[in-house]
């Protein structure tokens, strides 16, 4: 097994995750557009070089082999 900051091609996989996980998970919303944005702000903080504490957000998927 693997972890690994998150893709955004990891969409449908975590999309899946969050509706089967049914309402009690509120870190991971049925909201395709929100996860959406959570994936992308993930990539963006990975690319960034972080000199100071900001809005970094980072995501990690676990990929199994």
């Amino acid at each position: 097994m693997i972890i690994r900051p998150v893709r955004v091609s990891d969409l449908p996989a975590i999309e899946r995750m969050a509706h089967d996980s049914g309402v009690g998970v509120t870190n991971l919303p049925d909201q395709r557009d929100t996860l959406f944005e959570r994936i992308c702000l993930s990539v963006r903080s990975f690319e960034t070089d972080v000199a100071t504490y900001g809005t970094e957000f980072y995501q990690f998927v676990l990929e199994g082999g």
